[in-house]
């Protein structure tokens, strides 16, 4: 009779509280070591003899690799290429994983805004443990752009979960 009534208080405790949920975090990558905030990671230059020619970027947990190439087009204009490589080995956040790309109209657009993701879906290459996403962005929309990487709950783009993001300007800057 006692063990009835605890399963029975835990039955309902659970049904009343209703189904766990995951809750939202941003987190920015950045290069910038001014920086001091608790949900910022920082995402270090890879010293050039270990990168080549491009620009590369590496978290010192080895989650997070920002590769930059600039490819100069004379007609055009410079394009930056952007390889955002993300290791999801023993990631157990969400069960959904995209990214996103939002080139806002203005800098001043991009410092005021509080989306994170954006009208773009960047389809990511790789499987398993490590998704690489590829997108290429011309050099002057660079300072007016945003990459968001996204690991949800339910829902792709609005679910719960964690986001990283980081405005592309900061990685070319950095070189």
């Amino acid at each position: 009779m006692r063990l009835a009534a605890i399963f029975a208080v835990i039955v309902g405790s659970l049904a009343v509280a209703g189904p766990l949920r995951a809750e939202t975090v941003f987190f920015r990558l950045s290069p910038d070591k001014k920086i001091d905030d608790s949900l910022t990671i920082k995402v270090e230059p890879v010293p050039k003899k270990e990168a080549g020619d491009p620009m590369l970027f590496r978290d010192k947990f080895g989650r997070f690799t920002i590769k930059v190439e600039r490819i100069a087009k004379k007609d055009a204009g410079d394009v930056l290429v952007f390889h955002v490589t993300v290791n999801q080995k023993d990631v157990g956040v969400g069960n959904r994983r995209s990214g996103r790309l939002a080139v806002f109209n203005s800098k001043e657009d991009l410092d005021k805004s509080h989306v994170f993701g954006g009208p773009t879906r960047v389809e990511p290459t790789g499987r398993d443990e490590k998704l690489t996403f590829s997108f290429r962005v011309a050099a002057k929309d660079i300072e007016k752009s945003r990459f968001t990487y996204s690991e949800t709950e339910g829902d792709r783009d609005l679910g719960d979960g964690h986001f990283y993001w980081f405005n592309l300007n900061d990685f070319v800057q950095a070189k």
